[in-house]
């Protein structure tokens, strides 16, 4: 089986989370993580999972390639 890296850098252009805090209904907050800084103080950052953006991009994905067969 072949492997193949592919790097890129994906900007959002809209808000990815509008709840905030807010742990109600469906839409849940952002995963964070605490990550040391340069000065050696702690900061959460908020994580997106990379099964989150394999399945974003299977999806557009299959839709071009069905795009493509008609």
């Amino acid at each position: 089986m072949k492997s193949h890296v592919i790097e890129l850098i994906i900007k959002s252009v809209t808000p990815i989370s509008h709840n905030g805090f807010e742990r109600t209904g469906n839409v849940t907050s952002f995963r964070r993580v605490p990550f040391v800084q340069n000065d050696g103080n702690t900061e959460e950052i908020p994580v997106v999972s990379g099964n989150s953006l394999r399945g974003k991009i299977r999806d557009i994905s299959v839709m071009a390639m069905l795009e493509r067969l008609g």
